[in-house]
């Protein structure tokens, strides 16, 4: 356990409040642009260059807080497990502190990608992006779900029929999406002539 921790633990209120405080506070705190900084040497740059570094050093920074609150959480569910507990006499959970810190560093990922967001114009965040990796991810779940249920439904047939059935059927779906696309594209394209 962190020597920060080893203080706070052996009261609950104690630790869960200075948790609390530290962690969900970080995106605020980010908001109102409380935290310390040097800028003497940004100070120097022009505003474009300044907006590049602050765009860089904050997907960089997300990256950095998206895997320690991957971490976190998943040491979180360990501590579950294996009923880890504080060293004092109350013997209370942890777990429950590391999920807070998970929140806190997942609070102040997403309000770095939000300041990006904010900085770049239009034309250099890329109109689009995020529902395209949404779409992106719930295609990759259905298609994975719908392979699955179709090898559940086929028990008992040859292989290669299986496998045959699958691939008809998901190149059939991509051929359903490819004329849906066309038809839209076809009705944009009229609205925007009309």
């Amino acid at each position: 356990m962190p020597n920060s921790l080893a203080a706070a633990v052996r009261f609950p209120p104690v630790c869960f409040n200075a948790i609390s405080i530290v962690y969900l506070s970080l995106s605020y705190t980010h908001k109102q642009d409380g935290h310390v900084k040097v800028t003497f040497l940004e100070e120097k740059f022009s505003k474009r260059i300044r907006n590049i570094t602050k765009c860089m050093t904050n997907i960089l920074a997300a990256c950095l807080f998206f895997l320690i609150s991957i971490l976190n959480f998943q040491e979180g569910l360990e501590y579950i497990e294996q009923n880890i507990r504080s060293s004092g006499v109350l013997g209370y959970p942890l777990a429950p502190a590391l999920f807070i810190i998970s929140l806190g560093m997942m609070m102040i990922t997403l309000r770095l990608l939000n300041e990006v967001t904010r900085i770049l114009s239009i034309v250099e965040i890329g109109a689009g992006a995020g529902m395209t990796q949404l779409v992106q991810f719930f295609g990759g779940a259905f298609g994975v779900t719908l392979a699955g249920l179709m090898l559940t439904f086929q028990k008992g047939l040859l292989l290669e029929l299986v496998y045959r059935n699958i691939f008809l059927s998901i190149s059939f779906l991509i051929f359903c999406a490819m004329i849906m696309f066309y038809f839209y594209y076809r009705k944009v394209k009229f609205e925007r002539i009309v």
